[in-house]
């Protein structure tokens, strides 16, 4: 590259790299569709290079093209990897790099013929200035076995078929089967991130910008109640999202200070949901509306420090945030029913929450053998919302008869962390640690609450690749009292104690070894975790849950073209509850027990045959769920067992033509069943009062078949800048 097409590179980086990403692209495409017939013409392309790019030395890339088949439909399978319909694929990804004397550009291109695509492409001069584009879709699919009867489905105005018949129980509905109508359940994420980052070679100031904007839409389910009747609703999302970070940074001898900006803001163009209400309602009740979540924006500025007291082995950390959260929206009306029609106490909710946030850090070396850090915390929620008296309408059919005022949450968070370590002796050391949290919260049942963590570690490394770590404690969570103004207000039972504000008292423990075999290409790897949970203090509510999980690993290098790896672990955890169904003292009591297993192997073989490489997996887990109830009789009533389970197999064949072209054959199987009995065979009328989307327990079996050509160009090796 002549010095004159460097100095143009340099003064408008950006344009003139994403025009040679372009060239490249064009190069590489071109290049793929030779190397389709390559193999059958028996021509040898392992000298060919990119003639058409005038800096082969500084460039180095590598493109896959290729197709697919699918076997069948699935949503569950499609969720992991994009391929949600039976049918062909396309198979393209692709990567590279490219670099001068004083710059670097790195690309990426992942699964662009699926709906999960990717592209990220960044690049500059190390320690002067950098850039970063990247762009991502995400795809959710939930279900496609859902059927609705509702006309316009994913919009924001659902409407009855015609010729629809209410009735008061779902056996009712003469019109249901011919008005049912197939109705996927899935979203799909867009982001597009960009940002940079500069500082002069003789300055000790780093600027730094961050842009993200994301998009997200499709449709979900939301329940629609009409008091003692529900219908499920697939109804619209279409949320956009859009924040910004600025920092400015300086770095000195001993230390550094970061202020920063964050600006965010959600919209949500789908602001609220109206239906028709399928089942038999009065006229002026037979529409339903629901509000869905309100445009909000959030500020946030920050600033950050450290420094390094270097004769004192010690470095002080200090952070701090001050934001704000803002939600001006116009509120709905009470009700669509016009007969019960009032004016709110106010147009808009007015929503106004400011946050803290400090920290303090110190870590300390105070003799060579041992280091101290201390990290303490404070985290504040002031919601400045306004209080009102609202009057509800129950279903758009009734006045509720009481006024009831909105709850501004708030709560200040303090916690102290204090940690040591001990190096005894050349192989062995010992580390504890002490956590206390303290938790201020407004109109809520418990409103002090302290937390207390202690815990102990021994670490042996008898051998260089050994080593063996045991550690334990205790945690126990106090309250100063339980206010039963709260539950009382809200119609709950005095006597339940919610998990999250309980008193709790924990034990736990975990054992870890990993070990290289003596004279043998083997690693093991083993780990052992318990905990007890103890909710001595509950009378309704969880009482007790214990976890106990063990896990192991094998790799082995059998030569230096194989290698193999096992690896398995089981997980149980059993918990327990009361309740009452007579609003007083426990009636029945349930018991849970959650059992999974996760089992894989594989084994990848360079040279299998000539210029032939083999890599295959396989994985198996097992989930097994069982809720049994016990009335007050003793009599037991078990809910069906919850089951999942999962079998994947992966096989990729790869053939090298030369060093710069390869071939392979990819096949991905997977078989996966499940039983629910909140799923299973029901219909949408199978509940007398509720219409439901008839929605199937996950169950498919799903081969993938492809064959991608791989295409490398330019250097094969490069000297990063």
């Amino acid at each position: 590259m002549d010095i004159k097409t460097t100095q143009h590179i340099l003064q408008s980086p950006l344009r003139v790299w994403l025009t040679r990403l372009a060239q490249l692209s064009a190069v590489s495409a071109s290049s793929l569709l030779l190397a389709s017939g390559v193999i059958a013409a028996d021509v040898d392309f392992s000298d060919w290079a990119c003639e058409a790019c005038p800096f082969d030395s500084g460039y180095r890339a590598t493109y896959s093209a290729g197709a697919g088949y699918v076997s069948d439909d699935s949503a569950k399978f499609g969720n992991d990897y994009g391929e949600d319909e039976q049918g062909a694929v396309a198979l393209a990804t692709g990567d590279g790099i490219y670099t001068t004397d004083n710059h670097r550009m790195v690309w990426a291109l992942e699964d662009l013929g699926l709906d999960s695509r990717s592209g990220q492409l960044e690049g500059g001069n190390p320690g002067t200035y950098g850039y970063y584009l990247e762009y991502r879709e995400t795809p959710h699919y939930r279900f496609n076995t859902t059927s609705t009867i509702f006309r316009a489905a994913g919009s924001d105005q659902l409407t009855e078929p015609a010729g629809w018949t209410d009735s008061g129980l779902t056996s009712g509905f003469t019109a249901l089967s011919g008005s049912l109508r197939p109705q996927n359940i899935a979203t799909e994420r867009q982001a597009v991130t960009l940002g940079g980052n500069y500082r002069s070679q003789s300055s000790p100031f780093k600027f730094t910008a961050d842009y993200r904007h994301e998009e997200r839409d499709g449709n979900r389910i939301i329940g629609g109640s009409y008091f003692t009747q529900a219908a499920l609703l697939p109804v619209s999302m279409d949320y956009q999202t859009d924040d910004v970070d600025i920092g400015l940074s300086y770095t000195g001898d001993n230390g550094q200070i970061r202020l920063g900006y964050h600006a965010g803001w959600f919209r949500n163009n789908n602001w609220s949901v109206t239906w028709d209400n399928p089942f038999t309602a009065p006229a002026a009740a037979a529409r339903g509306r629901l509000a869905q979540e309100p445009d909000n924006q959030y500020q946030r500025v920050s600033a950050s420090g450290s420094y390094r007291l270097e004769r004192y082995n010690t470095v002080l950390a200090l952070s701090t945030q001050l934001g704000k959260i803002d939600q001006h929206d116009s509120l709905l009306p009470y009700t669509t029913n016009p007969g019960l029609a009032r004016a709110l106490p106010r147009a808009r909710l007015d929503g106004s929450v400011d946050t803290t946030h400090w920290s303090l850090s110190v870590v300390t070396r105070p003799v060579p053998r041992a280091r101290v850090r201390f990290n303490w915390t404070h985290d504040e929620r002031d919601n400045q919302t306004p209080r009102d008296q609202w009057q509800r309408v129950i279903v758009d059919s009734f006045d509720s008869g009481a006024l009831e005022t909105n709850i501004p949450f708030s709560y200040e968070r303090t916690k102290l962390n204090l940690r040591t370590t001990w190096d005894l002796i050349d192989n062995f050391k010992v580390a504890a640690g002490f956590e206390r949290t303290e938790t201020d919260r407004d109109f809520q049942e418990v409103a002090e609450q302290t937390e207390k963590d202690s815990w102990a570690q021994l670490q042996w490394r008898p051998r260089p690749l050994w080593q063996f770590r045991i550690k334990g404690g205790t945690a126990k969570r106090e309250i100063d009292r339980y206010d039963l103004t709260t539950p009382v207000a809200l119609a709950q039972n005095p006597l339940l104690r919610k998990y999250n504000l309980a008193y709790r008292f924990r034990e736990y423990g975990s054992f870890n070894a990993t070990a290289d075999l003596p004279n043998m290409p083997i690693t093991l790897s083993a780990s052992v975790r318990v905990s007890n949970d103890n909710y001595t203090q509950s009378v309704l509510g969880l009482l007790s849950s214990d976890e106990v999980s063990y896990s192991a690993d094998l790799d082995w290098r059998i030569s230096d073209k194989t290698t193999l790896y096992l690896n398995g672990g089981w997980d149980d955890i059993e918990a327990e509850q009361t309740g009452s169904q007579s609003f007083a003292r426990p009636d029945w009591r349930a018991r849970h027990d959650d059992e999974f297993f996760t089992g894989s192997a594989g084994i990848a073989i360079r040279g299998l045959a000539t210029d032939m490489d083999l890599f295959m997996d396989y994985t198996h887990t097992d989930g097994d769920s069982t809720i049994t109830t016990v009335s007050a009789t003793g009599a037991l009533s078990p809910f069906p067992d919850l089951q999942t389970n999962l079998d994947s197999f992966r096989l990729r064949l790869v053939y090298h033509k030369s060093d710069r072209l390869s071939a392979s054959l990819q096949l991905r199987f997977e078989d996966f069943s499940s039983t629910d009995w909140a799923l299973d065979q029901v219909g949408p009328a199978t509940l007398p009062t509720v219409l439901t989307l008839g929605a199937d327990p996950y169950n498919y079996n799903v081969y993938v078949v492809g064959v991608q050509f791989t295409y490398s160009l330019g250097a094969t090796s490069i000297s990063l800048p």
